[in-house]
């Protein structure tokens, strides 16, 4: 027995063990960070990037590194179906979107001690839009819009994504929402602010194993702020959501959702479906200073 164990330990030794290397890259303006943007790598913000026309004039000069597809054409949705591992756009009401499909193991960081900034100019699309896509991670960034836009559009968008990690960001003023994650499964959301959005703080739909810690969410208005759709296991915990306006939250359809040492100061009258999860040593404030202890 001895023999055969000490066999297969040598066995084990001599197979080759195969790791995908990670490069870092430095990025300094828009058109290097767009490609810089690939799997298997961790992508350094050095430079506040604005990127106004930029994304036009790559699409417009840089045709064969970089397509414009359009998700309601059907041609232009069979050749979406083919894109792995680089970035694309898509023509929105105003502009154009950034989008990655089939992205592994990528890492978007500013250096440490420093929030760069990623800007965009339409209203009406995402900064970053990320779809079949794994193991991302955004770190120590500030992102947003030049103005504020309605109907459509927001911050970062994942759908059909797993492990999805944003720590230290700032996710302010967009198009309608700071985060949408659908038919998505584990986001940790932490150390993070989402901020002065038009429409709504986020929409988490047909989504599960979901964390949002040491977060604020403040000074967003409009409508329902907190969408909870069709998803399981969501867990607030140690957030502060201040000054909003509209509906607090909506729940519909969802298991598991549950908010632990938050602090919120919102009316009384549009909590919304706060009945519909589980507090636990929360505080609710109410327009004239007025707390609620739920434990």
């Amino acid at each position: 027995m001895k023999k055969l164990l000490s066999a297969l330990s040598l066995l084990m030794l001599c197979i080759p063990t195969f790791s995908q290397e990670v490069e870092e890259i430095h990025v300094y303006d828009a058109i290097s960070f767009v490609h810089a943007l690939r799997s298997n790598r961790v992508v350094v913000v050095e430079n506040n990037i604005d990127f106004e026309n930029e994304l036009e004039n790559l699409a417009q000069y840089n045709p064969d590194e970089i397509k414009v597809y359009r998700e309601y054409d059907k041609g232009d949705l069979k050749e979406l179906v083919k894109m792995t591992n680089y970035p694309y756009l898509t023509m929105e009401n105003d502009g154009m979107q950034l989008n990655l499909r089939e992205v592994h193991n990528l890492t978007i960081r500013g250096p440490k001690g420093t929030k760069p900034l990623l800007r965009i100019q339409p209203r009406y699309a995402y900064v970053l839009r990320f779809t079949d896509s794994d193991n991302i991670r955004l770190e120590n960034l500030v992102m947003g819009h030049t103005e504020g836009g309605y109907c459509e559009g927001g911050v970062v968008a994942f759908e059909d994504c797993r492990d999805v990690t944003i720590d230290h960001c700032d996710l302010y003023g967009c198009g309608m929402e700071g985060i949408n994650f659908t038919r998505s499964m584990e986001l940790k959301f932490t150390n993070s602010i989402i901020r002065d959005c038009t429409y709504q703080i986020m929409d988490i739909n047909t989504s599960r194993d979901i964390l949002f810690d040491n977060c604020i969410f403040t000074r967003n208005k409009e409508f329902t702020q907190l969408i909870l759709r069709g998803s399981v296991n969501i867990l607030f915990r140690n957030c502060q959501i201040l000054n909003n306006q509209g509906s607090l939250i909506s729940v519909s359809a969802c298991e598991n959702v549950k908010m632990e040492n938050c602090n919120i100061s919102h009316d009384f009258g549009h909590l919304g479906d706060i009945e519909d999860i589980v507090l636990e040593g929360c505080t609710i404030w109410g327009s004239f200073g007025v707390k609620e202890e739920k434990e």
